[in-house]
């Protein structure tokens, strides 16, 4: 008999954590980052990089991944940025073809 309150106990408690993971990856992602901080780090990162802020767009919100997209087509070149949720600044160098 105890050996069967065991297995009921182990199994609770798998189906349990399970459930939480579960939940946790099919809840909607929590964006931490606000437009306005998206905005700064991009043109933290224009100023290092010598590009003029005046070419660049307004972003695109991602809800998906709670990023948001800027695009920048200046003299120098045409980019996109990309803040992602985890604060990230990555460019696209359309004329490159990479990503830094």
């Amino acid at each position: 008999m105890a050996f069967f309150k065991q297995r009921i106990y182990v199994a609770s408690f798998i189906f349990v954590i399970a459930s939480l993971i579960g939940w946790q990856m099919l809840s909607d992602p929590t964006c931490v980052f606000t437009e306005a901080q998206a905005k700064t780090r991009i043109l933290e990162y224009l100023m290092l990089a010598k590009h003029d802020k005046k070419y660049l767009d307004s972003p695109k919100f991602s809800r998906n991944d709670c990023s948001y997209r800027f695009q920048y087509d200046g003299l120098d070149g045409k980019y996109e940025f990309v803040f992602s949720n985890w604060g990230e600044v990555h460019k696209w160098d359309y004329a490159r073809g990479d990503l830094k």
